[in-house]
């Protein structure tokens, strides 16, 4: 009970941080002078941007994105930055892409073109984000299309913001020591593990170290954490934030499999969890390299990859529970908040809806939770294996006793006699 109403502490005080995060992201957002694309645009790569003036080519809305395009085109408007300061900087969400080009129309139709490759983005010191100048912008220009080529990702389409000031790109302060919290809340469980290993030599033990570690990779260079300490590139970062995710997820299948009780799967299940488990790893590592030849289609793929571990991982635990094992309890309540989160992530990044920044807070806050309700798991996992290991101990010397001696009198018998003859 008191490991019950700890959990149910800890989930409240999450629930709590994560609406105070949010909210304040969301009006910040409102606040800051950035100013989104009124529109975009799927093209052949031999589109030309006088072609793409008018505006009767473009979609208006926030349906249709599409990163397996050869081309995106996103269209900025000058009606929405005038009686403001104009735009000098692109930023964006960190993705993989092979160029990104803008062109600046006046009125009387002058066009400034800036084009940039991939190496040429710049991360900021802290924010998931990458920033590049844009061509001048002057009190004549009515429009600022960006063409971006070989888009590996639909946030780095839906979160594109063109502003006057870069440092407004970054995220807020508290975003961002939420992100060293959830990442300090890892550091501790990681350390329990090796120590459990001492004692415990079990293979889920080390099974969850590397999670922890793979999702410490993850909140690291998902949030931009990491670019507070070194320079990394930004294709750098978008490959390690999606191998990192491809590995901890598919090993919380092997570790699901490996760590309930024995008879709290059946056979078919726990041979498919543990394939399933596999296959993540594989697959969407291999599309997380985000490759030029798999642009058309591994955006859509990678994400689609994780919809069988999570059917089957959720469909685990509920045999698991039927069944009534202790161990699953614990893996409901860890897991549970990370699934809803990822399906969230899922969906926006399939672009079924675009959603703030902000949300991506709610999957670190449950990976957070996640870590630390596992740990407890673990723990009382051990307890459990030691009461085990103690009543076979106890359980042992009583047959001995059984063994050598007379139930009745308590005196050794006969073959406790011979084999002690020497010593009598």
């Amino acid at each position: 009970m008191a490991r019950l109403r700890l959990l149910i502490r800890l989930c409240i005080a999450a629930v709590l941080l994560a609406m105070f995060v949010v909210r304040p992201a969301a009006a910040e957002d409102r606040t800051l002078p950035s100013f989104a694309p009124a529109c975009h645009a799927a093209t052949s790569l031999d589109q030309t941007a006088e072609a793409m003036v008018p505006r009767a080519s473009w979609t208006c809305s926030d349906n249709g994105w599409r990163a397996g395009s050869p081309a995106v085109w996103l269209r900025f408007e000058a009606d929405s930055w005038q009686g403001a300061l104009p735009p000098r900087q692109f930023f964006s969400r960190i993705a993989r892409f092979e160029a990104i080009t803008f062109h600046a129309l006046d009125t009387d139709g002058t066009m400034r073109t800036a084009r940039f490759a991939e190496a040429d983005g710049q991360p900021f010191p802290e924010g998931p984000v990458f920033q590049l100048p844009l061509p001048e912008i002057t009190p004549q220009t009515s429009l600022l299309m960006v063409r971006i080529e070989g888009p590996h990702s639909v946030p780095l389409l839906t979160e594109a913001r063109i502003t006057h000031d870069q440092s407004r790109a970054e995220w807020s302060q508290t975003n961002m020591l939420l992100l060293a919290f959830v990442v300090g809340m890892l550091v501790l469980p990681l350390l329990f593990d090796v120590n459990f290993f001492i004692v415990l030599r079990e293979k889920f033990v080390v099974l969850h170290a590397v999670m922890v570690a793979a999702m410490m990779v993850y909140v690291t260079f998902a949030g931009g954490l990491i670019t507070a300490f070194v320079t990394m590139p930004v294709a750098a970062m978008a490959i390690i934030t999606a191998l990192s995710s491809a590995i901890g997820i598919g090993l919380s299948a092997v570790f699901l499999a490996t760590f309930l009780e024995r008879g709290a799967q059946s056979r078919l299940m726990r041979r498919i969890t543990i394939m399933v488990g596999y296959f993540t790893i594989i697959v969407p590592g291999f599309l997380a390299f985000q490759f030029d030849a798999t642009q058309p289609f591994d955006d859509q793929a990678y994400l689609i990859a994780f919809l069988p571990v999570l059917v089957i991982i959720s469909a685990a635990v509920v045999e698991a529970l039927l069944r009534g094992s202790r161990s699953a309890r614990f893996i409901a309540m860890a897991w549970t908040p990370v699934i809803i989160a990822t399906v969230e992530r899922l969906l926006r990044g399939l672009g079924w809806y675009v959603g703030p920044p902000s949300l991506d807070q709610m999957l670190y806050i449950a990976v957070g939770i996640e870590v630390v309700v596992i740990s407890l798991a673990i723990a009382d996992r051990f307890l459990a294996l030691r009461r085990e290991r103690d009543a076979a101990l106890t359980e042992a010397r009583m047959l001995e006793q059984l063994s050598t001696r007379d139930s009745l009198t308590g005196l050794m018998n006969r073959r406790a006699i011979e084999a002690r003859f020497d010593q009598l």
